[in-house]
């Protein structure tokens, strides 16, 4: 018969007792599996574990935040003269135009926020022998977008939308494809 031995370890100097300590962080099944954890152990014995945030399984939080994200950059754009803009590839469309693509976006924060940081990406598209119109067009949309911050919604906000790259290749004999990428951090506290 093997015995069950528990070993009872005193909380550490100044650190609060909880007996939950690893709720939402914990997953039993055939195995025990812990999610994402840092833990330490001092000479007085006890233990200190710092966990990472829990975000929603559903991901009903990343939507939100990039529905958000794409109605205030299509907002933005939509106030560039000249230029219209399209929330995906058009099946006709009149040139000049752009495409906001569908934003990408990964989980980033610290305690008490939900946030994401990402990507997003505008395409401009024109016909002609040299881009010029175009060139106009993109450095008038990166404007529009770099100014994008604040509120956009939902209780988010956007701190800076920072463009990091632009290019312009042509994409045909007589046709020019402008491409503008931005990184975002949204965040929305909880609460």
């Amino acid at each position: 018969m093997t015995e069950t031995m528990v070993v009872a370890r005193p909380v550490l100097e100044g650190a609060t007792e909880r007996t939950s300590g690893f709720e939402n962080y914990v997953r039993q099944g055939q195995t025990l599996e812990l999610k994402a954890f840092t833990g330490v152990a001092g000479d007085s014995g006890g233990f200190a574990v710092a966990t990472a945030p829990a975000y929603p399984a559903d991901g009903a939080e990343v939507v939100s935040a990039r529905e958000r994200l794409r109605a205030a950059a299509l907002a933005r754009l939509r106030t560039v003269d000249g230029l219209t803009v399209f929330d995906a590839p058009p099946v006709r469309a009149s040139l000049p135009h752009g495409v906001l693509e569908e934003p990408e976006l990964s989980l980033w924060g610290a305690a008490g926020l939900r946030a994401f940081e990402g990507r997003l990406v505008l395409v401009l598209h024109d016909a002609g022998e040299r881009p010029e119109r175009l060139r106009t067009l993109g450095q008038a949309a990166e404007e529009a977008l770099g100014d994008l911050s604040g509120e956009i919604g939902g209780g988010w906000r956007l701190p800076r939308c920072r463009m990091v790259r632009t290019r312009l290749v042509r994409s045909g004999s007589d046709r020019w494809r402008w491409t503008s990428e931005f990184a975002v951090k949204l965040f929305r506290m909880d609460g």
